[in-house]
């Protein structure tokens, strides 16, 4: 009879365990999009003070994601923010992209598994 009970109890453990995990698959996308909305956030905050100081936003009108966001590193690092935020997962990055007049921040979001302009300033 012991063995019996602890044979049940292990198996419903494993299962509250089984729909734990799978609950939390279904949660870090998300919480990985809502880190990328604060850290894109953050940037434009940045921006706004460069702008504020240059009467320009930093350019940069090329595609290269990676090349953007060095570009915009090297504005931004020490005098506005003290290091520039980067995407929370290896496989994206976040884009930037001016002309001087306009800025846009872009970045992709694994809930609606596409690019989106966050910040268009």
């Amino acid at each position: 009879k012991t063995i019996a009970e602890l044979m049940v109890v292990m198996s419903l453990i494993a299962g509250g365990g089984t729909l734990t995990v799978n609950a939390m698959q279904g949660i870090l996308p998300k919480a990985r999009d809502v880190s990328r909305a604060a850290n894109a956030y953050q940037v434009s905050v940045a921006l706004e003070l460069y702008a504020s100081d240059h009467g320009t936003y930093p350019v940069y009108t090329g595609s290269d994601a990676k090349k953007s966001w060095q570009k915009l590193a090297a504005a931004l690092e020490s005098t506005y923010v003290q290091d520039i935020p980067h995407d929370p997962s290896p496989d994206h990055a976040f884009r930037y992209w001016s002309d001087g007049n306009i800025a846009k921040i872009y970045f992709f979001s694994e809930i609606e598994s596409v690019e989106k302009e966050r910040w268009n300033f």
